[in-house]
């Protein structure tokens, strides 16, 4: 018996700083170099590479950051490092958009699907993800629960984003 009077656990779960994946080093360079690259920083803030290697690794990850404390290159940099089409849930439009068309000024391929997107241009957002020309896709949560919306291909890299 503990000092509180209960019964020890039968199984303890290993703590967690015991856990340690292997790390891909070409795909930590290759984060490096995108990060210098497309978004002109010269090295991650504190946590953003953590995340970043979780997520590539494929775990699930809950990731807690200040607003500006760079979320979005969280998942923009695996979903550009990975194969398929990063899927990201966002209840904030105006930050889709924003981020989609600064996305598409760097020179990468990005769209959003939201209830402003008229019903024709949803089809073709639709068939580019398809076609595998897009690699980040950013939908509101609305539509995660439309089957024929939620439908992207290879969705291999999948991330959540939630607001500040």
């Amino acid at each position: 018996m503990d000092p509180r009077g209960m019964a020890p656990l039968a199984f303890r779960p290993p703590p967690l700083t015991s856990y340690n994946p292997p790390v891909n080093v070409d795909q930590i360079q290759r984060a490096q170099a995108l990060l210098r690259s497309v978004y002109g920083y010269p090295e991650f803030r504190p946590g953003q590479l953590e995340v970043i290697e979780s997520v590539l690794d494929g775990r699930d990850s809950l990731v807690l950051m200040p607003t500006g404390g760079g979320k979005s290159l969280c998942y923009q940099i695996p979903a550009m490092l990975r194969p398929g089409v990063g899927i990201v849930i966002s209840p904030l439009i105006a930050l889709m958009q924003d981020q989609v068309q600064a996305l598409r000024q760097l020179g990468v391929p990005a769209a959003f699907l939201n209830s402003s997107v008229p019903f024709h241009e949803q089809r073709q957002i639709e068939g580019a993800l398809k076609r595998g020309e897009e690699r980040l896709e950013l939908r509101e949560e609305a539509r995660i629960d439309k089957p024929k919306r939620n439908a992207s291909p290879r969705p291999e890299a999948y991330a959540v984003s939630a607001a500040d």
